[in-house]
C-alpha cells in the first residue's frame, strides 16, 4: 500500500490498500499531458479504478468542481503573496520569477489584520462537469465590504493578464460589477479548461478576505435568508430605538436618552460595516464610507459609557470604574474627531482598541453593580454576555477555528440585537423596581401627621431609607369650621428625588384624608422640589 514514485519514470504508480486491490498507472503523453490506466487488482481488467488526485502538468492547488457544486470556500486552496512595498505589477506577480513567492493560505479566511502591504491572491479553478456541457458562468465573491481597493485580473488570451474589474469602498458604489454589498465578479468557465486568476487587495483597515465561488442560482436562492436575517437585526434596533424614545419622552429619564444615542450609533456602525451604508445611504461618498466606521465606533463608545454611568450609578458605588468610563468617553470623542480630520487608518486603529477596552470596562461595571446588590445589573450583564459571545464566535471564524457559515458570519450582529433587547428589558425592570419600592413604602409605613403650632402641619415621609420633609404652610386655624372652609388651599413643599414625582400626590391624599377633606381633588397645590433640582409647580387632581 501507499504511494510509489520511481525516479526513472515521469509518471507514478498508485496503490489503493482497501477492499479490492486496485492499481492506477499514470503515464504522460495523452490528453492534457496525462494517460490514466486503471487496473482492477482482482480481475486484471481495464477500468473500474479511482481517479487520481494529482495530475502531471496541473497545479496541485487547483480547485476542481462540477455542475452540481453550489458554493465553494476557496480560502484553503488559494495562494497568497504579500507585496510589502506595494509596487508590484501584474506582469511581475504572474511571472515565473515570483511564482515561488506565493504561499498556500490553508484557512477558510485570509486574516492579515491591520497591514499596509498589498496582498495578491492567486486561484486556480478547473470546471470538470460529470456530463458533457457548454461553458457556464460562476460568481466569485469576496465577502468583506470594508476593503478599500480590489482589482481582478483574468487571462487576456495572449499569455498575459488584463484588468477585468476594479472596485472597493474607496470607489463609488457604481464601480461594482454586480450591485451587491459584497464584491461579486462574474466568471465564464469552459469544461476541462483550467483558469488562473489574480486578485489584488489593499486597505487601510483590517485585511480579511473570505473568498468563495457561487453557482448563480445558488447565490440567488441564498439571498432571501441573508436579507431576512439582516432585516430582523436592523428591525430590532429600529424598534428598540423608537420604543425607548417614547419612554424617554414620557418619563424624562436621561438614561433612556443616552441609550437611544447608543443604539443609533451602534446600528449605523452595523449598516456601515455590512456594506449597506454605501449601497443605500452614501453610494457616491467613498470618503464617508471609510470615515463612518471609526466615527460611529467612537460615538457608540461615548454614549454607551455615559449610559452605563447613568444606569448603574457607578459614581456612587464604583468611583474608579466611573473614572475609567469618563476616560473612555474622552477617547471616544477623540476618535470621532480623528475620523473627520486625519487618516482613516489612524482613527480606525484607535477605534479598535477603544472598542476592546469599552467592552471589558462596561462588563466589569455591570458585575460590580450586581455584586453590590443592584437588581437591574443582572439584565445588564446578560445583555453584554450575549454581545460578547457573538463577537467571540465571529472572531474564531475569522481566525479559522470555526467554519465559515451563515451563523458564524453574522453571530456578532445576532449578539448585538439580543444585547439591545435585553438592555431595554433592564430599563423597564428599573421602572418596575421603583414602582414596587413606592408601593411597599406607602402600604407598610404610616405617615405621622402632627400640628406644630399656629395651624402649621409638618409631615415626615420615609422612602427607601431616605427622609424627606413635607410642610403645609398657611394652614387656617379657625376652630369648628367646615372641612371646605378649613381646607381651602393649603400649600405643601415636598422634597423628593426626581424619579419619584408622583409620591407627592399620595402624600397629599393621606394628609387630606386625616383632616376629613371633602374635596381632595381641589384641595392642594404643591411645590415639589427634587433634591438638587429647581422647583416644579404641579397642580393636578389626585
Amino acid at each position: 500500500g501507499g504511494l510509489v514514485q520511481p525516479d526513472s519514470v515521469a509518471g507514478h504508480v498508485e496503490f489503493q490498500p482497501a477492499g479490492e486491490r486496485q492499481m492506477a498507472l499514470h503515464l504522460p503523453g495523452l490528453h492534457d499531458g496525462v494517460a490514466d490506466l486503471h487496473l482492477g487488482g482482482q480481475a486484471g481488467a481495464v477500468g473500474g479504478g479511482v481517479q487520481a488526485q494529482h495530475r502531471v502538468g496541473q497545479d496541485p492547488h487547483a480547485v476542481e468542481f462540477d455542475e452540481h457544486t453550489r458554493y465553494l470556500t476557496l480560502g484553503p486552496q488559494m495562494q497568497v503573496f504579500e507585496d510589502v512595498r506595494g509596487d508590484a505589477t501584474i506582469e511581475q506577480v504572474s511571472s515565473a520569477a515570483l511564482s515561488g513567492s506565493f504561499r498556500t493560505n490553508g484557512k477558510a479566511v485570509l486574516n492579515a489584520g491591520y497591514s499596509r502591504s498589498v496582498f495578491w491572491l492567486r486561484v486556480d479553478l478547473l470546471y470538470r462537469p460529470r456530463e458533457a456541457s457548454a461553458a457556464r458562468n460562476w460568481l466569485l465573491e469576496l465577502a468583506y465590504p470594508p476593503l478599500d481597493n480590489l482589482e481582478l485580473y483574468l487571462p487576456d488570451g495572449a499569455g498575459g493578464y488584463r484588468l477585468a474589474a476594479q472596485t472597493g469602498d474607496a470607489l463609488p458604489f457604481s464601480s461594482r460589477q454586480i450591485k451587491q454589498n459584497n464584491y461579486l465578479f462574474e466568471l465564464g468557465l469552459n469544461p476541462g479548461e483550467p483558469l488562473r486568476l489574480y486578485l489584488r487587495a489593499q486597505s487601510q483597515g483590517s485585511m480579511q478576505m473570505p473568498l468563495g465561488l457561487w453557482a448563480p442560482e445558488a447565490f440567488i436562492e441564498a439571498q432571501p435568508a441573508r436579507i431576512y436575517v439582516l432585516g430582523i437585526i436592523y428591525g430590532v434596533l429600529l424598534v428598540m430605538l423608537i420604543y425607548n424614545l417614547f419612554i424617554f419622552l414620557s418619563v424624562r429619564d436621561t438614561s433612556y436618552l443616552y441609550y437611544i444615542l447608543y443604539i443609533a450609533s451602534f446600528g449605523l456602525y452595523q449598516v456601515s460595516v455590512n456594506g449597506a451604508g454605501i449601497q443605500y445611504f452614501w453610494p457616491n461618498d467613498p470618503w464617508w464610507a471609510n470615515a463612518s466606521t471609526p466615527f460611529l465606533i467612537g460615538s457608540a463608545a461615548l454614549f454607551g459609557c455615559q449610559f452605563a454611568r447613568s444606569f448603574l450609578h457607578t459614581g456612587e458605588h464604583s468611583p474608579w470604574v466611573d473614572r475609567l468610563l469618563l476616560l473612555l468617553m474622552a477617547v471616544g470623542l477623540l476618535t470621532m474627531v480623528l475620523a473627520l480630520t486625519t487618516s482613516y487608518a489612524t482613527a480606525l486603529r484607535l477605534a479598535t482598541y477603544l472598542a476592546l477596552a469599552f467592552t471589558v470596562v462596561i462588563f466589569t461595571a455591570g458585575i460590580l453593580a450586581w455584586l453590590r446588590g443592584m437588581r437591574v445589573a443582572r439584565y445588564f450583564i446578560i445583555a453584554w454576555s450575549a454581545f460578547l459571545v457573538g463577537g467571540v464566535i465571529n472572531t474564531l471564524m475569522v481566525l479559522g477555528y470555526l467554519p465559515y457559515n451563515f451563523f458564524t458570519m453574522y453571530s456578532s450582529q445576532f449578539g448585538s440585537a439580543l444585547e439591545v433587547g435585553l438592555l431595554s428589558l433592564a430599563l423597564a425592570d428599573r421602572i418596575n423596581a421603583m414602582r414596587e419600592q413606592q408601593a411597599k413604602t406607602l402600604l407598610d409605613d404610616t405617615l405621622p401627621v402632627r400640628p406644630i403650632g399656629s395651624g402649621i402641619l409638618d409631615v415626615d415621609v420615609v422612602i427607601v431609607s431616605q427622609r424627606f420633609d413635607v410642610t403645609a404652610l398657611d394652614f387656617p386655624t379657625i376652630p369648628q369650621q367646615s372641612g371646605r372652609q378649613m381646607m381651602t388651599r393649603p400649600v405643601f413643599r415636598l422634597n423628593l428625588p426626581a424619579e419619584l414625582p408622583t409620591i407627592g400626590n399620595l402624600v397629599r391624599r393621606r394628609i387630606c384624608e386625616s383632616h376629613h377633606c371633602p374635596h381632595p381633588g381641589r384641595a392642594f397645590q404643591a411645590n415639589i422640589e427634587p433634591d438638587d433640582h429647581p422647583a416644579k409647580n404641579i397642580d393636578d387632581d389626585v
